[in-house]
């Protein structure tokens, strides 16, 4: 950390009182702007002379774009990814010159070591500080008197009884102070000192400063046979043979999916949980050792032996055939919501799968032009990060809302999960009694397990319309903190 004319303490302890003066009680909303603010002012005045690298700088991007994603989106999920974004970028501002994102997690752990190490001083010890004589000479003393008062005070009736107007005066004071406001307090003089304070170690700056981009061979002296070692050879035969049977193996099942998941899918009325629920997880598991796999291939010598063309275009063309597997997911789950309508699972299949299909792609690109590990685990460590913060941006339960109704011709309306979408979804759940059975008439002819009213068993008009007159008075003496256009946008619409 930079020398600066003005302590750290006293700037860390105004950050302290400020975060629990926007957080303590307050929902999410226009407090998020002012610490993302807080934030920024922060890493600009103690880390200004540091250059701040690409990476650190998309860090600091997505840190803005999780603050629009909770004012104008305001979900549960973009309060979530905010959190996890906020915290990232805090751990990593000693070190904004970082060149690979996977490194993060380091840095948090030498945040939280960095906080046993904070002096009561920044500045030299010559020019003295105040800071440090107020809490030696002060507020020590203090607590020593405190202490031996409440002592002297259990050990001696009278004593107790004499200054029985000190103690009643004592305890009305703390009695005024919340204990959650001290402890969010706590927290916020955590944050802002691991983000003041935290620096890289040693271990941590050669690791990051040292990843090769292009892919290095590590040679080994061992007995050759026709230019390839013993072992070499064997491992490329094993290889060859391996990927020879697991392009087989996925081709027959690429087959089958898209003749009959692709072209040819007909609904029984069932509930399609076989096919989408164990099918997309197990596929899912599956792409996943399929990347294991392909890794541990890609560790050894085999992708640096001349001629060996063979061996790289078995393993290009698996990975190829675990993306239309990747692909095979994709429909799956788009026929479950064509019949049973958006929720956050399903949705988020989708995320999953595009981080998995970048993760394929990236090691594609590893073999052709000889990348490093560590370079492509650079790569997925960007994507998965903004996929985090991209898929943060939307007010799913609005979406949500607003496509189950519309598509309630077509796919089944789960109301029990609808009554607990938030406040900005509103609009789109409430329906008159009449809408609510022309509803029920299609769910029956569609969906042979639909014998009752859902909705009558669950209250859910009831239910929604106290919802509605509790979310509009509680939005009428909201703090202005707490202001968000998705609860804006709704109240105007309710209104």
């Amino acid at each position: 950390m930079d020398s600066k004319p003005i302590s750290f303490w006293p700037i860390a302890l105004i950050t302290a009182f400020i975060f629990q003066a926007i957080f303590f009680n307050i929902s999410p909303g226009i407090n998020y702007g002012i610490f993302t603010a807080i934030i920024s002012l922060l890493i600009f005045y103690f880390h200004r002379s540091k250059p701040f690298s690409m990476p650190f700088m998309l860090l600091l991007g997505l840190n803005y774009i999780s603050t629009f994603s909770v004012i104008f989106s305001n979900t549960t999920y973009s309060v979530f990814i905010y959190w996890i974004i906020a915290l990232l970028l805090i751990c990593t501002a000693g070190y904004s010159e970082i060149r690979h994102l996977q490194f993060i997690p380091d840095m948090l752990l030498r945040g939280f070591e960095s906080l046993l190490s904070i002096p009561f001083y920044s500045q030299p010890k010559n020019k003295g500080n105040k800071t440090a004589t107020f809490i030696q000479f002060s507020i020590f003393p203090l607590i020593i008197i405190i202490v031996l008062l409440s002592i002297y005070a259990s050990s001696n009736s009278q004593f107790a009884e004499s200054l029985s107007w000190l103690t009643e005066f004592i305890k009305n004071i703390f009695s005024k102070i919340s204990l959650g406001r001290v402890l969010l307090a706590f927290f916020g003089l955590v944050l802002a000192l691991i983000l003041i304070h935290n620096t890289p170690d040693i271990k941590i700056l050669s690791a990051d400063q040292n990843i090769q981009k292009m892919l290095i061979r590590v040679k080994k002296k061992l007995l050759n046979i026709k230019g390839l070692t013993r072992i070499l050879l064997t491992k490329n035969r094993v290889a060859i043979v391996s990927f020879v049977i697991l392009n087989l193996m996925i081709a027959w099942l690429n087959f089958l999916d898209i003749k009959h998941i692709w072209l040819n899918f007909s609904w029984d009325g069932g509930l399609l949980k076989s096919m989408v629920h164990e099918g997309t997880y197990l596929l899912i598991f599956a792409i996943l050792i399929s990347i294991g796999i392909t890794l541990f291939y890609l560790r050894s010598n085999l992708v640096f032996l001349k001629d060996n063309r063979l061996f790289h275009l078995l393993i290009i063309a698996w990975l190829v055939q675990n993306i239309i597997l990747a692909g095979s997911v994709w429909v799956r789950n788009t026929i479950y919501i064509e019949h049973f309508s958006l929720a956050y699972k399903r949705i988020f299949v989708y995320y999953f799968i595009i981080a998995c299909v970048i993760g394929l792609v990236s090691i594609i690109y590893k073999i052709i032009y000889r990348r490093s590990l560590d370079h492509i685990i650079s790569i997925n460590s960007i994507s998965v990060i903004s996929l985090l913060v991209l898929s943060a941006v939307f007010n799913w339960d609005r979406i949500i809302a607003k496509y189950n109704f519309e598509h309630s011709d077509k796919a089944f309306v789960h109301y029990d999960f609808l009554v607990d979408l938030n406040n900005s979804a509103l609009p789109f759940l409430i329906k008159t009694d009449e809408e609510m059975d022309g509803i029920y008439v299609k769910q029956k002819a569609l969906f042979p397990f639909v014998t009752e009213k859902e909705y009558v068993n669950i209250n859910y008009s009831k239910k929604i319309a106290q919802k509605r007159a509790e979310f509009i008075q509680n939005w009428e003496h909201k703090h202005w903190l707490e202001w968000n256009y998705a609860e804006q946008k709704a109240y105007s619409s309710l209104k």
